[in-house]
């Protein structure tokens, strides 16, 4: 059984509200893939505030088991062929979506 990951509402400024405004902050689309899974585990661990954006079409919310826990850990149900959300302000940009086979 999968499930459900947090959606916050982000803060225009940048980062949720009680954030340390000294992490950077990383948007990881695919994020839910294999490589992109691995790739949030090793940012939140190196002190990034991450925020995943996936349609989960070939990524599975079991690769965010866990992180989903961490307060600085944000997954938001997302095809990056829409438009992203005005208010998303971040450092970096990891782009790892693509339908995989």
């Amino acid at each position: 059984m999968s499930r459900v990951m947090k959606v916050v509402k982000l803060d225009p400024r940048g980062g949720r509200k009680g954030a340390n405004t000294d992490r950077g902050r990383a948007l990881v689309a695919g994020g839910a893939g294999f490589l992109g899974s691995h790739l949030c585990e090793r940012l939140l661990h190196d002190g990034y505030e991450v925020v995943v954006l996936d349609n989960f079409h070939t990524g599975k919310r079991y690769n965010l088991n866990g992180m989903h826990r961490d307060p600085f850990f944000t997954c938001i149900k997302h095809d990056i062929v829409d438009a992203l959300p005005m208010d998303l302000a971040v450092d970096e940009i990891y782009n790892l979506a693509c339908p995989a086979s």
